[in-house]
């Protein structure tokens, strides 16, 4: 059965419900090396239910306990949940509110919270921070005035969690679409406001070891690190190879999703000590989870899954057509 997820638009008049979409699932999922999605969030028919006939799969965006390792991609205005296994299994699936109406307004990057809350990068010029409680399948999105990002590249967009706030990165863009650095957000949405950055257009942010910010530059190759606690700048990187994304392992070092089809790790220095393809171009978002693997997506809609030590040979699957951001989600704590 089809649960139907309310949707709450806040602003200083006060807040609005209403109901976005279903949110559905299971469905077999994307095959691997290329092959075509059985359930093609472009538009293809999904299946009946689970491949071996059994019951409805959990899903962390319905608030239970998902299967180990699992993921959600944002793409085509939906998120959709899959278990990482030899070939892709889609959990459930749900439509994102689009709280402005306008072509550009699309959702971008993604990341989940501890207590199992999805944040999303909601838009572009007009971004929202769109929070999903899995429990309730209540949206709330939320605004700060001055914060977006370019329209003519969708990677750009991103988004992290360090502590107690929500990250996300803000460019310079026409119109009112200034300063640029960082949007911050608390957990619940509130208290909006702007972080300095001293870089040029951050396209990508990711949280270190000690919960310092990296962000990476426009250019790809400048990464800046901030205390959130202080606000001070504690380091800045120069990597010697430009990235559309970043992910910071256990010992600070960083892995990136190369503008070509190589996806490197680089040292503390910015050196690049390994590089893997992708069997894949146009490289665009990279996570790492909790047991040590890696996922990078495509703007072809491709997955790649390989490890924070770039050994062995990549997997890469194939989920859409469309570019994909994606996360690794988890059990509440």
């Amino acid at each position: 059965m089809a649960a139907v997820a309310a949707s709450v638009l806040c602003c200083g008049a006060g807040c609005l419900t209403y109901k976005p979409g279903d949110l559905t699932g299971p469905v077999d999922a994307g095959h691997q090396d290329g092959g075509t999605p059985d359930a093609g969030i472009d538009g293809g028919t999904p299946d009946a239910g689970p491949p071996d006939g059994g019951t409805q799969r959990a899903c962390a965006l319905r608030g239970e306990a998902p299967a180990e390792p699992s993921f959600v991609v944002s793409v085509g205005g939906e998120l959709v949940e899959y278990e990482l296994r030899a070939v892709l299994v889609e959990s459930c699936r749900l439509k994102i509110p689009r709280p402005v109406d306008e072509a550009q307004e699309v959702p971008r990057d993604l990341v989940q919270g501890p207590d199992g809350r999805v944040y999303v990068y909601n838009g572009t010029l007009e971004p929202r921070l769109s929070i999903l409680d899995p429990i309730t399948g209540v949206w709330t999105h939320h605004a700060l005035a001055g914060w977006s990002t370019r329209a003519d590249d969708p990677r750009f967009g991103g988004i992290a969690l360090a502590g107690d706030h929500v990250y996300a990165t803000d460019m310079v863009t026409p119109g009112a679409g200034a300063p640029s650095g960082l949007a911050r957000f608390d957990l619940d949405g509130g208290n909006a406001t702007h972080v300095s950055v001293p870089v040029g257009g951050p396209i990508d942010v990711s949280v270190g070891p000690g919960d310092e910010l990296y962000v990476l530059a426009s250019d790809g190759r400048t990464v800046t690190v901030k205390d959130p606690r202080s606000g001070d700048v504690v380091g800045a990187i120069s990597l010697d190879r430009a990235v559309s994304a970043i992910a910071v392992r256990d010992d600070g070092t960083i892995l990136g999703a190369g503008v070509n089809n190589l996806i490197y790790l680089f040292d503390l220095d910015g050196k690049s000590m390994k590089s893997m393809a992708s069997g894949t171009s146009s490289l665009m978002d990279i996570d790492i989870g909790r047991d040590g693997r890696v996922l990078v997506s495509s703007e072809e809609g491709k997955v790649v899954v390989t490890n924070v030590n770039l050994e062995g040979q990549a997997t890469t699957f194939t989920v859409a057509t469309d570019p994909v951001f994606l996360a690794f989600v988890h059990a509440r704590r």
